[in-house]
Parts: structure tokens; sequence; C-alpha cells
């Protein structure tokens, strides 16, 4: 078996509550994968004004951990291009600060990274869990695909057009990432679904069902906090227009609006469903939004789509009147069919110490 290396790149802010678990989760993970994978990281504070510095320290003694601190607050692009930019390794993860693994994290990405299949991987994707504030497991989301997969490139990009989503802790090569420019310092919220767009073009996206992260929702994150106003809307428009340029700069192929215009419908609905406790008048927005882009969708729509967005729609509004729970719908509650062109694997796992 080849001995792989990869670093995890973790901008940090303000992560006093969320940290010290982050990295104590992650140093047991590389423990369990010594054998299989060499591992380092490099976490930058962004000039915290909490104790995010202080925790840090506690590990900086371990030889395979930098720690980078900003002399003044620059946002998160800025220090995830930082980040990485310090990795020497082939092969990166952005991580966030507020996030923790499992055991077997790295030694899952060992196992997909060695398992031999004809194709040219650019972005290795596996699965999460979602906890709350306090680490509460919150309802589970079903896998993002029925089966293990290997997604040829420009399949990967289409879906994230048309879905807007892959699950946030990506492994990607770091070449394809410095021959992208690193993270666009345009956006703070989608900055991370640009990027996994942009790198499909460059290979195949390896994808395992199985989850081995735990991604946290709390009101104090960025996205909570982005999500609570319609605005984000925009951002997200822009997103997808540069994901349409950079698509025909690579390429040479057009992307009409037919496209993406069916996916700000579904993040609309997605945003609105996820807040709809917690904000109602802010839910209420996103669903006129969505109802707003239904009516203006252009005639190159096809009938059965557009009734789908509507039905969408409905099921979307009836499930937030109805729902006594936490407004965690999340994303969906079924998994896509493997695409036609992707070809179906089994990544074996790698048997570690309990």
């Amino acid at each position: 078996m080849q001995k792989y290396s990869i670093t995890i790149a973790i901008p940090a802010y303000n992560e006093e509550d969320f940290v010290g678990q982050c990295l104590s989760s992650l140093i047991t993970a590389r423990k369990n994968a010594l054998s299989y994978l060499d591992v380092y990281f490099v976490i930058v504070d962004d000039f915290s004004s909490d104790r995010t510095a202080e925790i840090l320290k506690e590990f900086s003694s371990y030889n395979f951990i930098k720690v980078i601190t900003n002399d003044l607050n620059k946002g998160q692009s800025y220090s995830t291009n930082m980040a990485v930019g310090m990795a020497k390794t082939d092969w990166v993860q952005i991580f966030h600060a507020d996030d923790y693994v499992s055991q077997d994290h790295f030694s899952h990405i060992a196992s997909i990274l060695n398992t031999q299949c004809n194709d040219n991987p650019a972005l290795i994707v596996t699965e999460r869990r979602e906890v709350g504030f306090d680490g509460r497991k919150l309802g589970a989301i079903p896998p993002l695909f029925s089966h293990s997969c290997s997604i040829p490139g420009e399949v990967q990009a289409d879906i994230l057009l048309r879905t807007g989503y892959l699950p946030c802790q990506v492994v990607f090569r770091r070449e394809y990432f410095h021959l992208v420019g690193g993270v666009d310092h345009a956006y703070e919220i989608n900055l991370d679904g640009l990027l996994w767009f942009k790198l499909s073009f460059f290979g195949s996206t390896r994808y395992s069902t199985q989850a081995t992260s735990f991604y946290r929702r709390h009101n104090s994150s960025i996205t909570s906090q982005a999500n609570s106003s319609v605005l984000q809307i925009f951002e997200y428009y822009s997103t997808l227009k540069q994901m349409v340029s950079f698509s025909y700069k690579t390429s040479g192929h057009e992307i009409c609006a037919s496209r993406y215009m069916p996916s700000l419908i579904r993040y609309s609905l997605r945003i609105a469903k996820s807040i709809h406790n917690s904000q109602p008048d802010i839910a209420v927005d996103y669903f006129d939004i969505a109802c707003l882009l239904i009516k203006s969708l252009p005639v190159e729509i096809c009938r059965e789509e557009k009734t789908e967005l509507m039905q969408a729609l409905a099921e979307a509004r009836h499930a937030c009147e109805t729902s006594d729970g936490d407004g965690l719908d999340h994303i969906r509650d079924f998994s896509y069919d493997v695409p036609d062109e992707a070809c179906v694997v089994n990544w074996d796992s790698i048997s570690h110490p309990n």
C-alpha cells in the first residue's frame, strides 16, 4: 500500500468553544492512520478576540502542527489561502475549526486513495453527520449519492451547478488549488462551493457514502449569520455566474440559464427549511424568492422540471407549517442516483485500533 501525505488547513476565528475538540479529534484520527497516511496541520488564527490563541498554544508542541496568527482580522478567504499556501503535501483538506472527525477519518481517506480505479482523482469526498452547538447529534441526512463512486470531472461540475451542494470536508490536490488561484476573496459564504466546482475540471471526484466527520450547526457560524439575511441569495447568484464563466473559459461549454436557475430555487428552499423555526420571517422571504424565480424560469426549462420545482416549493412550505422540530430539515431526505457516467466503487475500509 502506498503511503500518501495530507495537510489539514484550518482557518479559525473566535472558535474557543470548539477548536480544542476539533484538533483533539484530528490528532486521534491521525494516530489511527499513521501506517497509511502522513498528516500535518496548519492552523491560521484570524486575530481572534477570544481564547482561541490560548487554546492553540496547547497544541503548538506537536511537531506536525503549525500555528500562524494574523496581525489583523483578514477574513476566512485570506486565512484559508494562507493555510493551504503553507502546505507542502500533495493532498490538502480545508477543515472548519468548529467541526470534528471520527477516529477512522484519515484511515478511510487512505483507503480511498489506495483503491485501484481507472481515474485521475482531483477531489476526495466523504460524508458527514450533523451536530448542534453542544455536540448533540441532529437528524441524519441521507448520503448525497446512493453508492460510493468515482465521478468524471465535468459530470461532477454539472452536479455542483445544479444542486449547489457537496459535503464540506473535501480533500483535493494542492497543485490544482494553486492553478485556479485558490479561494476567491470576493466570497465568504459560498467560497468552498465555487472552489470545488473549479477543481472538478482537473479530474474525477472519488465519493464515499461513509460519514467520517461531524458538521456543527450553531447560530454563531458564518453560514448561520449569513442565512439571517436574504442578501445571501445575491452572493449565491454571483457564485453561479462565476461557475458559468469558469466553465466556458475552461471547457468552451456555454451554459444557459436553464442549468443554474433551478439551483437558485433549490438553494432558497434549502435555507428556508433550515431557518423556519428560528427566523420565520426570513424563511418566508426565501419562499417568496423561490416562488418568484419559478415564475421567471426561462422557456428552455422543461415542463417536468418546472413541475418538480413547484412541487418542491409546496412540500417545503408544508413541511415548515407542520413541523414542530428544530427546523433542521436540512438539504434533502433522499440520495441521488449515481450518475450514469460514474463508476460504482467499494472503498475498502482499513482496520484501526479502537
